[in-house]
C-alpha cells in the first residue's frame, strides 16, 4: 500500500529536537489501485536541466529587499482553534478552521478581519461537528467547503457555505452524494461554480476518488453526472485553478508503487483529461499549489527522493497548463506548498525560509518564512522523547493588507491556537 504525498490540507511542519528532521505530512491517504490506462506523460518542450542544476542557477539580482513576516498578536478568537485557510477580497481576509468547544466537540468556524491584525470570529450555521478547510472569494462574495465527521471518525460527508460579505453566513443545498464525501477545491468557469474531491465507504476506504459537483448560484449543488474518466478510483485532484477559461486541478494518480503527480484539464467540470507529469528532473515530485499569474501558470510542491526525510523543493512553470518546464531552485531547504504574487514578486513559502522569484522560472531563498519559535510539544512520540512542535503553516493570501499567512500551534499545557503573520 501506498500513501499519496500530494495532499497537502493543512500543511504540517515538525522539528524533531535530535534529529533536526523537518517532516511535511499530508492529510490524505489512498488504497491502492492498477495504473490509469488513461494517464499520458506530459513532456516539457525544452530539454530539462539535471537534478544537480536545480541549485546552480544565478540569482535573480532583480529581486527587492527581503521582506520581514511578522507574527500577530495573540487574541482571544484564536483560542480553541485550528486555521486552515484564508482568502481575501476587496475589503476583508476570511479564514476558515475548527474551534474545539469543552473537552471535545467540533464546531467549523470562519474569521473575518480588514486589516490582518485584529481578527473577529462570525457564527457559521450548521457547523456542529464540521471542519471548514477550504475558502475562496468569487463573484457572488465567499464560498467556503469542509466536512462533517461521522460518529465513529471513520468517514467525512462534504459541505459548503457562502457569504456574500464574508460575515454572514449559511449552509448550501448539497446532493446525496455529498455523503462519504470531501471537496478539495472550488473554482469558476464561465456562469458556474465547480467543486471536486472524492468519495468513499462509509468505513473510510476509498470507492470512487474522483467526484465533481457544479452550481450555479453557491447555494444549491448538484453532481457533475459521471466525470469522462474511465477509472476515478485511481485519479486525486487536489485543488482547482481557471486559467484562460479552463479549469486546471492539481493532483496525483495511482501509478502502481507509488503515487505520482497529475494535471487535471477541464473546460466546463463535466469533462475531464487528466495527464501525468513528467518528473524529470525530480525523482518522485508532487504539486501543493498552482497560481495563476497573467498569462503563465506557476506551480510549486516537492519531490521526495527515495531514501532521503527531508523533501526538496520543486516548482514548475506553463503557458497552456498542457505543458510544464521545470524551474531553477537556488538553495532550498524542504517542500513549497504556497505561492502567490506580491507586486513585482512571487513568493512561495516552504515551512523555514521563503522563495522568491520574478517570473515562477528561478527561485531564490528569501530570508526566514513566519518565525518557528517553539511554541510547546506535540502529542506524538519521537525517537527520543516528545517532538518539539515548530508551526503548522497551512495557507497564504493577498489582500488589503498584503500577504497573509495563517497557521495553528499546539500548546504545552494542552489543545491549540490560531497564529496569523504579516508580510512587511
Amino acid at each position: 500500500m501506498s500513501v499519496r504525498a500530494g495532499a497537502f490540507r493543512p500543511i504540517v511542519v515538525l522539528v524533531l529536537v535530535a534529529l533536526t528532521v523537518i517532516v511535511l505530512a499530508g492529510c490524505q491517504g489512498a488504497t491502492v489501485a492498477s495504473p490509469s490506462s488513461e494517464l499520458t506523460p506530459a513532456l516539457p518542450t525544452g530539454t530539462p536541466p539535471p537534478p544537480q542544476a536545480r541549485d546552480t542557477a544565478t540569482p535573480d539580482s532583480t529581486l527587492g529587499p527581503e521582506p520581514t513576516w511578522v507574527r500577530v498578536t495573540d487574541q482571544s478568537s484564536f483560542g480553541d482553534s485550528l486555521m486552515y485557510a484564508v482568502a481575501a477580497g476587496v475589503e476583508r481576509y476570511v479564514a476558515t478552521g475548527e474551534i474545539t468547544v469543552g473537552d471535545s466537540t467540533l464546531r467549523g468556524a470562519i474569521w473575518t478581519s480588514t486589516d490582518g491584525w485584529t481578527w473577529t470570529r462570525v457564527v457559521v450555521p450548521s457547523a456542529a461537528g464540521a471542519s471548514i478547510g477550504g475558502v475562496i472569494f468569487d463573484q457572488i462574495g465567499y464560498v467556503a467547503w469542509g466536512s462533517f465527521l461521522s460518529m465513529a471518525g471513520t468517514s467525512s460527508s462534504a459541505a459548503i457555505w457562502t457569504s456574500r460579505d464574508g460575515v454572514t453566513w449559511r449552509q448550501a443545498v448539497g446532493p446525496p452524494s455529498f455523503a462519504f464525501s470531501e471537496v478539495a477545491g472550488i473554482a469558476r468557469v464561465g456562469d458556474r461554480l465547480v467543486a471536486v474531491g472524492s468519495s468513499d465507504d462509509e468505513d473510510g476506504r476509498a470507492l470512487v476518488a474522483f467526484r465533481a459537483w457544479t452550481s450555479t448560484d453557491g447555494e444549491t449543488w448538484v453532481p457533475a453526472g459521471s466525470p469522462s474518466i474511465s477509472n476515478p478510483d485511481q485519479v486525486y485532484v487536489d485543488g482547482l485553478a481557471v486559467f484562460d477559461g479552463e479549469l486546471i486541478g492539481w493532483g496525483s494518480y495511482d501509478a502502481g508503487d507509488r503515487w505520482s503527480a497529475a494535471i487535471a484539464r477541464s473546460p466546463d467540470g463535466l469533462h475531464w483529461t487528466f495527464e501525468a507529469l513528467d518528473s524529470a528532473p525530480f525523482a518522485n515530485p508532487w504539486i501543493a499549489d498552482v497560481l495563476v499569474d497573467g498569462d503563465v501558470l506557476v506551480a510549486v510542491g516537492g519531490d521526495a527522493e527515495e531514501g532521503i526525510v527531508v523533501p526538496s523543493s520543486a516548482a514548475w512553470t506553463s503557458s497552456d497548463g498542457v505543458t510544464w518546464e521545470p524551474a531553477a531552485i537556488i538553495d532550498a531547504v524542504g517542500d513549497l506548498h504556497k505561492v502567490v504574487r506580491w507586486g513585482a514578486e512571487l513568493i512561495a513559502l516552504d515551512g523555514v525560509p521563503q522563495m522568491r522569484s520574478v517570473d515562477g522560472r528561478t527561485w531564490n531563498r528569501g530570508g526566514p518564512g513566519p518565525d518557528i519559535e517553539g511554541d510547546g510539544q506535540f502529542a506524538g512520540e519521537c525517537v527520543d522523547g516528545p517532538c518539539q512542535f515548530r508551526t503548522m503553516l497551512s495557507d497564504l493570501a493577498v489582500g488589503p493588507a498584503g500577504p497573509v499567512a495563517v497557521g495553528h500551534t499546539s500548546l504545552a499545557s494542552g489543545g491549540s491556537r490560531s497564529v496569523v503573520w504579516i508580510l512587511r
